[in-house]
């Protein structure tokens, strides 16, 4: 049986990024929140043995 697709074109873009005009902004404020995730499991790290062991 044959495929039912065909591969892009090596010289087509498979994402336009030139038409996607959110991609920037949107990596990013995903960048940011994975800095606040990581503060947050830092800042856990440090305060809830704290907590715990007293």
């Amino acid at each position: 049986m044959a495929a039912a697709f065909e591969p892009l074109d090596p010289e087509d873009d498979a994402i336009p990024f030139s038409r996607v005009p959110y991609v920037p902004s949107d990596l990013r404020r995903v960048a940011i929140i994975a800095l606040l995730m990581l503060g947050l499991i830092i800042i856990a790290a440090i305060v809830v043995p704290r907590i715990v062991g007293a």
